[in-house]
């Protein structure tokens, strides 16, 4: 059995195509720290990491199969994160 296309469809038509390239990522990140020392006087260091900081929701993977999710978003980059830490050497006299 040969299949062809329907008479009305036109094959070469670029407006009825899908773009299947996942978008360009754009990723900042952000590490600031901090050292106490000079001003409290002990070995106090404080660190802060801010992940994603633009906050995109960049599509990652995208729906490949005949059918319902064919060209939908299936994974995003995990939203804007914050995680903190602070350390402590001892105390010096």
């Amino acid at each position: 059995m040969r299949r062809t296309a329907p008479s009305n469809v036109n094959l070469n038509d670029p407006n009825d195509d899908l773009s299947l390239r996942t978008p360009d990522q754009q990723l900042l990140n952000l590490q600031v720290k901090m050292l106490l020392e000079p001003f409290v006087g002990q070995d106090i260091r404080l660190s802060a990491d801010i992940v994603n900081v633009l906050g995109l929701r960049t599509v990652l993977t995208q729906g490949f199969r005949d059918g319902q999710d064919f060209g939908v978003a299936l994974t995003r980059q995990a939203p804007f994160k914050f995680a903190s830490r602070s350390t402590s050497a001892g105390l010096r006299s």
